[in-house]
């Protein structure tokens, strides 16, 4: 689910508050969650102080800086293992999947759950998906990096 609900956002798939409005089907462009600026995709992922809440935490769980700008820099970084960068993907992905979680209790049910309830919910994800997936051999900086995550 996480990688449909992120093909959706690549491709531009979401019909977001301010896409609505722009087809004269909303009578407001405004966010769901945040109800600050107008809601497009771009700005409900990353912009929106929920989802920028979410993007800190992920930061310094992490360790590493995330944003809407940084996320097709990764996979050209050289100090970046495949396997950092497909547990980053793995973590934009869920991002994504988690802040439309939100956005969809928002806007259906008028339920919003903390930033760092949301995170918890991602870092679940994330570190089931290590644990099925990092068996095997790995180098000891990934292995450490993998660790501190877990």
């Amino acid at each position: 689910m996480h990688s449909f609900i992120a093909w959706l956002y690549h491709h531009h798939g979401f019909n977001t508050q301010g896409k609505l409005y722009g087809l004269g089907i909303s009578s407001n462009s405004n966010c769901y969650i945040c109800d600050q600026e107008e809601e497009t995709s771009q700005h409900l992922f990353f912009k929106c102080q929920y989802s920028r809440k979410v993007i800190q935490l992920i930061r310094t769980w992490t360790g590493v800086q995330i944003s809407a700008d940084n996320t097709q820099n990764w996979r050209q970084h050289i100090r970046f293992t495949r396997l950092k960068v497909g547990t980053l993907n793995s973590i934009v992905n869920a991002i994504i999947y988690h802040v439309w979680l939100q956005w969809n209790g928002s806007r259906h049910e008028h339920k919003l759950i903390s930033p760092s309830r949301c995170v918890a919910m991602i870092q679940y994800d994330i570190i089931t998906r290590i644990q099925q997936q990092a068996r095997g051999t790995m180098s000891m900086k990934d292995r450490l990096w993998l660790e501190k995550l877990m």
